[in-house]
């Protein structure tokens, strides 16, 4: 694949710079140059716009830069917003994005310098945090922070990096998918409800629960929570060595939880 960087270096420090990944109406697939990947305007409306298309790597200057993506706009690069304040705008896309604070290829738009990040909650989006100890505080549907400086929202779900990663859900915090990151369990990624508005029911890879975990080794609740654990849809063996408390099939050790619900296969609670 093609590597294409813009780079915006004359912006002051004050400046307010707009970027938007969008299919180009001015250059549009008529006249066989834009078709929305990669495409987009700088600053559009002001002495300093100009088009761009086919650069799938966007480096913001010194300013606070916003970087916008409309309709069926999309990049299959990077986003670096420099220094400043800088904004990560996908609310009124058509499209599923990925994004990652990891460099790792193939898990989507690398972002880095980035302050906010919102995306459209109908859409299905992700956010994936750095190879790094990651703290998620989730405080609303699909948002909340990332460690205490990047603000999200808009996201079904959260997939942390090949560090610890902690998952924090307070409040109205609600995602649908939360993921511990690599490919198994033993880095000690962690859930954490802590005062919900309401009960809960958290599954294992499993249909109908409200939140879904994969690749998580702590899931930690408040007993008068009422919070569910649904077991995998799968065998499931249950061993219950402490007051609402155990682990599930050797891998997943919760806390807190005064309903255990099995799956459609057999289970055993010991």
């Amino acid at each position: 694949p093609f590597n294409s960087k813009l780079v915006i270096g004359n912006a002051s420090p004050d400046s307010v710079n707009e970027w938007l990944i969008s299919l180009l109406d001015e250059h549009s697939l008529d006249e066989g140059i834009s078709d929305g990947i990669n495409d987009g305007v700088y600053n559009k409306g002001k002495a300093d716009q100009f088009y761009f298309i086919n650069f799938n790597q966007l480096v913001g200057g010194a300013g606070n830069d916003t970087f916008t993506f409309s309709g069926d706009g999309h990049l299959t690069g990077s986003i670096d917003g420099g220094s400043g304040a800088n904004t990560i705008n996908a609310t009124g896309s058509n499209r599923s994005h990925t994004f990652s604070f990891s460099d790792t290829p193939g898990q989507g738009i690398f972002i880095q310098n980035i302050n906010n990040v919102n995306a459209n909650s109908a859409q299905g989006n992700t956010l994936l945090g750095a190879n790094h100890r990651n703290q998620w505080r989730i405080t609303g549907v699909g948002g909340g922070t990332l460690n205490e400086q990047i603000q999200f929202q808009g996201f079904d779900s959260l997939v942390g990096g090949s560090g610890y990663d902690q998952f924090v859900l307070s409040g109205l915090g609600r995602v649908c998918h939360i993921e511990g990151g690599g490919s198994s369990v033993g880095s000690n990624d962690t859930v954490q409800l802590e005062g919900l508005d309401r009960a809960l029911s958290i599954g294992l890879r499993t249909s109908g629960a409200d939140i879904q975990l994969e690749n998580i080794d702590y899931v930690n609740a408040t007993p008068s929570g009422g919070h569910i654990l649904v077991g995998a849809e799968q065998n499931n063996t249950w061993f219950i060595d402490t007051e609402n408390g155990g682990t599930l099939n050797n891998q997943l050790s919760f806390s807190g939880f005064t309903l255990l619900r099995g799956n459609r296969a057999d289970d055993t609670f010991i």
